[in-house]
């Protein structure tokens, strides 16, 4: 029998001496076995785990043939023009830093949301916007949207991100720079610990209300579309339209208004799909009337600039 632990070394003469052990730990491996000679008598057999935690992989020819060690918690491979995920990266499950970047990925398999410790993840310069249809599902699994803090989604030739990204409760910094994006999902402002989010060299030509109830401590929106002529000389025109949220509706706004926990298997499926699908007003209000729900409808029926400085405006939704 074999148990993975910690283990310190105590010279017994030291509690005579009255002197304390330093308190420092060593990973080992403890081995029970029998002696061959006497089964009643038993004897115990320690090693020291070397295994890494961190690998740095410069070229191909590094990549490890019997797969990477289970004790990874740090992995870097940048660089190697990668046009595949490697699947064996599923099996780290220690993994808290996984680096990807300068590769040529297109597609993550959705098993990559099983990632149980994961925090921070970059695939700056890769691919995955170049396919017609991206599949977010790697993103915004069970697991990983409860550990990760950092995502890096850098020159991916992304043109839409997914209305669902603020599934990502613990995020604390998003990096969106150099894509192909034109509007933000307004679902955004639900990312309530997000700090930190850079949006440069994308082609935005407004921004949803919904960022306003960020509590960003930096946004970088350089080189972008926000002065385009086209839109600030395009009258305004106002839709002020007063109505009664359907049963469906109501139902959802209490569950957002009051934080509640909600899952498919708690309350109906057609109330979880529209929570998911749930905007946020300039208020901080969320907007659930169907006709609002989609971002296309909003930018056509309703909506408003507040001025904020002479080079920037926000394009509202109404609750």
């Amino acid at each position: 029998m074999k148990l993975i632990c910690k283990i310190e070394v105590v010279n017994r003469a030291h509690n005579n001496l009255n002197i304390r052990s330093n308190g420092k730990y060593i990973k080992s491996t403890l081995a029970l076995s029998k002696e061959p000679k006497n089964r009643t008598e038993y004897f115990g057999v320690t090693a020291l785990d070397n295994a890494p935690t961190k690998l740095t992989i410069l070229t191909r020819n590094d990549i490890p043939s019997k797969g990477f060690p289970r004790t990874l918690e740090s992995l870097y491979m940048a660089g190697l023009k990668l046009c595949n995920f490697r699947r064996d990266i599923l099996l780290l499950r220690r993994l808290t830093v996984l680096d990807l970047s300068n590769n040529e990925i297109e597609k993550i398999p959705f098993e990559f949301a099983r990632m149980p410790n994961l925090s921070e993840l970059y695939l700056t310069n890769n691919s995955l916007g170049s396919l017609e249809s991206v599949d977010w599902r790697w993103l915004l699994g069970p697991q990983i949207t409860k550990t990760l803090k950092l995502l890096d989604l850098c020159g991916n030739k992304l043109k839409v991100l997914p209305r669902n990204i603020w599934k990502l409760h613990n995020l604390v910094t998003l990096k969106l720079d150099n894509n192909l994006l034109e509007r933000l999902p307004a679902s955004l402002g639900r990312m309530r610990k997000l700090r930190y989010l850079t949006l440069s060299h994308n082609y935005l030509l407004c921004l949803p209300c919904s960022v306003m109830q960020c509590r960003l401590d930096q946004l970088d929106l350089s080189h972008n579309n926000l002065q385009n002529s086209e839109i600030l000389q395009k009258p305004i025109s106002l839709q002020w339209d007063f109505c009664v949220g359907s049963l469906l509706d109501v139902a959802a706004k209490v569950v957002l208004r009051n934080n509640m926990y909600y899952a498919p298997n708690i309350i109906p499926f057609t109330v979880v799909e529209t929570l998911d699908g749930a905007n946020t007003c300039v208020c901080g209000k969320p907007v659930l009337n169907k006709i609002y729900r989609d971002n296309n409808e909003v930018f056509r029926y309703t909506f408003k600039f507040y001025k904020l400085s002479e080079s920037s405006y926000y394009r509202t939704i109404l609750c």
